[in-house]
């Protein structure tokens, strides 16, 4: 088979050819996150169908769904054998409280190759769903291109990511454990798989701010007139807005947890290791390395989604009511005071199934937990009983 054509399978190709199916343009906005859904294909998370133009209806015997279930098998079978090695060699021949809970905040991100597939499929029929409503919004409602010209930007970053992650995982061995590489190889699974799920977060949200942004321009060039259709557009845009959390809240919900529960045993373990001189600097610097990329990735989860509810719910209606509205009429000014009401008494909001509202308020909470709990291990830590030293840990 040529290149060209496998190529062209890789993107379209389903066992049934002759009954055509019915396409779900995207147009600009799919072809700017293109980049981000050829590498969840690629890493056996898209078992949809989809050409040039958008997705295809699922379909349960096509080439994505099958490349996808032997994928999964092939990482989950790499990713058992390698909590194998680290439970029976590390976990269980640990000599103390602190070398258990280090090796356990090792083995902890590796849970994501086993739960990032289950929760993408639970989420996958809302995350297309979402990717299609763009088209509806564009055509029907704001009339603009939403585009921000990210297509080169989101095409480095999927390019750069697999070697990225890769060095990452290569120095983290090395700073880190004395595990081979071929055991170390499913954390770059994780790594990558878990970055898409990120960048796939801020550039969609930060596509909702452009369009809000450009759908008050609109608003404030025809001078505050119209309202009534603009109101409905606004109503789009923060359905929109509510749909990012409803699309990925399962598997958001999951990252951020196993984010934050390595963020706390990273944090420990660096702890402990600061008071004890037989750490090496290598090994702060990998247990910092660690904790710090857990709690900016957090960061970057809940930040996004603050500033986008920020900018289309309260800050949006503040810009209107502080744009000049003293040419317009009575009932036109009845028009604005019910947009305000509709943004105030229907905000938009990202949430994680329903849980939580995710947004600052959740990283305050969840670092002020943070603390509490590493004041808990300290406590268990001192408690605990004193067994004499066997191994130590890798240098």
């Amino acid at each position: 088979m040529k290149q060209g054509s496998m190529s062209k399978a890789w993107i379209t190709t389903s066992v049934s050819h002759n009954k055509p199916y019915k396409k779900v343009p995207v147009k600009k906005y799919f072809q700017e996150i293109k980049p981000l859904i050829l590498l969840q294909r690629a890493f056996g998370k898209l078992p949809y169908s989809f050409n040039e133009e958008g997705f295809a209806p699922f379909k349960l015997l096509s080439f994505p769904v099958i490349y996808t279930i032997i994928f999964i098998v092939f990482q989950s079978t790499w990713t058992v054998y390698s909590l194998c090695i680290i439970i029976q060699e590390k976990i269980h021949k640990a000599p103390s409280y602190d070398v258990t809970l280090y090796w356990v905040s090792i083995g902890l991100f590796l849970l994501l190759n086993f739960t990032t597939p289950m929760t993408k499929w639970i989420d996958i029929r809302k995350f297309v769903h979402h990717v299609s409503s763009w088209q509806d919004f564009q055509n029907n409602h704001l009339d603009a291109e939403l585009g921000a010209n990210l297509s080169l930007t989101l095409m480095i970053a999927s390019v750069l990511l697999l070697p990225i992650a890769s060095v990452f995982v290569y120095c983290q061995s090395y700073l880190l454990t004395d595990l081979s590489l071929f055991v170390m190889v499913p954390y770059i699974f994780s790594f990558v798989e878990t970055g898409v799920i990120i960048i796939h977060w801020g550039v969609v949200l930060y596509e909702l701010r452009i369009a809000s942004r450009t759908l008050l321009s609109k608003i404030i060039m025809d001078g505050c007139r119209q309202m009534s259709t603009y109101r409905r557009t606004w109503l789009e845009l923060s359905k929109l807005v509510s749909g990012v959390g409803e699309s990925l809240g399962h598997t958001g919900l999951v990252i951020s947890i196993v984010l934050f529960t390595t963020f706390v045993l990273a944090m420990y373990a660096l702890l402990s290791s600061l008071f004890e001189p037989a750490k090496t600097c290598n090994h702060v610097w990998g247990l910092l390395i660690n904790a710090v990329l857990s709690l900016l990735c957090n960061l970057f989860l809940f930040n996004a989604a603050h500033r986008t509810t920020q900018e289309v719910g309260p800050d949006f209606s503040c810009k209107i009511l502080a744009s000049d509205l003293t040419h317009l009429s009575q009932v036109e000014m009845n028009e604005i005071s019910l947009m305000v009401q509709t943004i105030s008494a229907n905000p938009p909001t990202v949430e994680y199934l329903g849980f939580v509202t995710v947004n600052r308020s959740l990283f305050v909470s969840l670092v002020s937990n943070a603390v509490t709990y590493l004041v808990v291990l300290i406590q268990f830590k001192a408690s605990a009983p004193e067994k004499p030293v066997k191994e130590e840990v890798v240098q």
